[in-house]
């Protein structure tokens, strides 16, 4: 019996190691594949699985720049977003003969929101640029807490008031430094005079604060930044509201 036992182990345990090899890779592969700095993602703007009805034939193609096309879009069916950049959609849905990842012109595109070409199309351009201010740890108006805690990290304090108007906030980013403090005191044996330790103190180096008015950077406040003396403040677009059950399709 033991014979046949050991074997089965080894078997199972190689098993499980090969798939959790492919499971890591498939997923190295998708994060690999969704990694196009010019394209935002669905994931970037929303947790919701949003998808679109093909209304037109349309050409489906292999990138973004239409150079290979993989195939044909099918009139009726429903495809879901991946991706888009300013001028086409990435998506995952039928042709004509198969499933197809690609692609496709946004005319090929419906859904029950008339006017999501230019709610799109003002997305990607306000995610350009909080992209942009991120990367160079900038910070502006009009970001949402979350962009906020991309370029400080997370604030040192908060406070959140909400009123019949509305809800505002503060994050306080605070900076210390440790300060060790001595007394001078004089050696009554050899009259001359030392310094004693007497104790430490943190005493504020910078702090930032940012306010926000509808979870938008209404206001920025820096006692002390010597890095960005003379820079002019970015300002951006207030976050754009999509109502994504537009884009459900039962």
């Amino acid at each position: 019996m033991r014979s046949l036992f050991y074997p089965s182990i080894i078997a199972l345990v190689v098993t499980l190691i090969v798939q959790e090899s492919f499971a890591e890779l498939r997923q190295d592969t998708k994060s690999a594949l969704n990694s196009d700095p010019e394209v935002v993602y669905r994931e970037e703007i929303t947790t919701e699985n949003v998808k679109f009805r093909i209304k037109e034939e349309f050409p489906v193609f292999l990138t973004r720049d239409g150079k290979q096309k993989v195939g044909t879009s099918k009139v009726g069916t429903i495809c879901e977003l991946i991706g888009f950049d300013v001028r086409a959609f990435k998506i995952k849905g039928e042709a004509k003969h198969s499933r197809i990842t690609g692609w496709i012109s946004p005319h090929a595109l419906e859904c029950n929101d008339p006017q999501f070409k230019e709610h799109f199309q003002k997305l990607y351009e306000r995610k350009m640029l909080v992209k942009e201010l991120i990367e160079k740890q900038e910070l502006a108006i009009g970001m949402t807490p979350i962009e906020v805690e991309q370029v400080l990290g997370l604030p040192s304090k908060t406070s959140v008031k909400t009123t019949a108007k509305g809800t505002s906030g503060l994050y306080e980013y605070i900076e210390t430094v440790e300060k060790r403090h001595f007394d001078t005191i004089r050696d009554l044996d050899s009259g001359q005079f030392l310094r004693s330790y007497s104790h430490t103190t943190q005493e504020l180096k910078n702090r930032i604060g940012v306010e926000f008015v509808d979870d938008a950077v209404s206001a920025i406040e820096k006692d002390e930044d010597n890095s960005v003396e003379g820079r002019v403040m970015r300002i951006v677009a207030a976050p754009i509201f999509v109502d994504w059950r537009d884009y459900i399709f039962r």
